[in-house]
This record gives structure tokens, sequence and C-alpha cells, in this order.
């Protein structure tokens, strides 16, 4: 299973869970979200009581904030609020208990049955493939959702249609792959994103990875968009080889030199010298 003409068109923190301990950073971490609460109220926004994990706060938009005990504050936020708090707090010692990072695609020519195709491919290899993940699909006429891995583990996945969310009347237009960490797979992710961070790669990278350990070959590149995307058995053979840089790895080298990386791709490819 593949398609091959991909284009990228959202990167980054999707969710972010952020809790303080101590005067200051309580202090920092509740300003902020008054801040973002007002951003919200003056868009029209209404908003209500929230209580949970000990918490007891607020309730506004994407925002989820409280405090509990003595200092002890936590923000909870989505969509574009997440990734300006990603941001401005990577250089502060508040606590990240759960980060979901996220790269958007837009398929050419649209495809609504393109995450259900997914499911199939592991619905289909679970009873002779052993290393078939848990994975769990919901129907939705707003568009699907593959889940893979259990939701209570340290790292779960989620392919769904992302369409009418932005605005688009055709589903599989827009699909999003997404990787959510919690608790000290969160801490670290985060941490790491914020010690290289250099804009979308990192995210690009990371997301990619997370899906080619359960099985799901997918190519994501910042300048060309993702360009390949594959299900298989591990490939082990030659013929097995050529054949997977013909389906995969030679769409995204032709993207490239059409997009006027021809030389880039050479150097990396070490067959400058043939041409």
């Amino acid at each position: 299973m593949k398609q091959l003409d991909l284009k990228s068109v959202d990167v980054g923190c999707d969710y972010i869970t952020l809790t303080s301990s101590g005067d200051e950073l309580c202090e920092l971490l509740l300003t902020y979200a008054a801040m973002l609460e007002e951003e919200h109220k003056s868009q029209g926004a209404i908003g209500k009581e929230w209580r949970a994990l000990g918490y007891r706060g607020w309730q506004i938009g994407p925002i989820r904030y409280g405090v509990r005990k003595e200092a002890e504050a936590i923000l909870m936020v989505s969509g574009n609020d997440a990734k300006s708090a990603a941001e401005l707090f990577r250089k502060t010692k508040l606590k990240v208990t759960r980060v979901d990072f996220q790269v958007t695609i837009e398929l050419n020519p649209p495809s609504p049955k393109f995450v259900y195709a997914w499911y199939k491919v592991f619905n289909d290899t679970k009873e002779v493939d052993p290393t078939t993940p848990y994975y769990k699909y919901i129907s939705s006429p707003t568009g699907d959702t593959l889940y893979i891995n259990r939701r209570t583990g340290s790292t779960q996945l989620r392919m769904y249609d992302k369409s009418l969310d932005l605005n688009c009347d055709v589903n599989g237009t827009f699909v999003r792959f997404e990787v959510e960490y919690k608790q000290q797979a969160a801490e670290f992710a985060y941490r790491r994103w914020c010690s290289e961070y250099i804009g979308d790669e990192w995210v690009l990278e990371v997301v990619g990875a997370e899906y080619q350990k359960r099985g799901v070959n997918v190519a994501f590149d910042s300048r060309t968009g993702g360009s390949a995307i594959e299900k298989g058995q591990q490939i082990t053979t030659v013929d097995g080889t050529i054949s997977w840089l013909k389906r995969c790895v030679s769409p995204v080298i032709m993207r490239l030199i059409d997009a006027g990386y021809s030389d880039e791709v050479y150097d990396v490819l070490r067959i400058k010298d043939l041409y």
C-alpha cells in the first residue's frame, strides 16, 4: 500500500500538559493560562468550571488549567496554543506529563478510505504477523481514526482524517499522523525536542520513526512533503530491497531532484562521481 503524492501541510506540537510545583513556577504557569483565557474570551469563547486529577480550575476553548494542594498547578492545551506554550516554556523547569507531536498531510487526490485501508492492513496481518501492534479503528461520518498501541501505554499513535477540522468538505483530503507521549516518555521527548530544536525537522523525523517502529513506513520531508507510505514485511532479500527502493525511495529522490536539490541528493547517496 502506498501513496506517492503527499504534501506536508502542518507540523509541530499539537497538545501539551505542563505542571508546576512551587510558588514561582505556579505563578508563571497560571499567569500564562489567564492570558490565554482572555484571548479566547475576546473571541467569544465561554468558560466553565473544570476538575480532574485532583486539580480544580477553569476550562475555555482548548485550555484547561487549575490548582491543587499547595503551590501545584496544571495547564493542558491543544492546537496552536499548544505550539506556542511548548516553544515558550522550552527553557523553564516546568514538568511535561504529556506532549503530542503531529504531521498533517494533504492527499492528492483525496482518499476517503485512506485510514480504513490502513486498518485493513493491520487486520489482515494480525493472524500471521506476531509483530502487529495493538490497534483500534473507529469509523465516523466526520472522518475515521486508527489507534496504534494502547492508551494506557507511554506512547500511542493516531492516524485520523482531519479534513472537516480544516474546513474541507471532502473526507480523505487531510490526514494527521500523531504521536502521544505520556509521563517520563513525554518529559524525555519534550526535552529532546528542546535540545535539538531546529523548527519542524525533528518532529518530522520522530513522528516518522514512531510509525516505522509499528510497521508503517512513512517518509516526511520538510521541503517536498511526505512522499511514500507503506506497510509490509521486513525486507531481507536483494530483490525485496530493490523493489522497496523503487516503490518508496525513488519517488522521494525524484521529487527532491525536481525541486532543485540534485547535488545534495547525489552527495547523500555518494553517487555524485557517477554523473
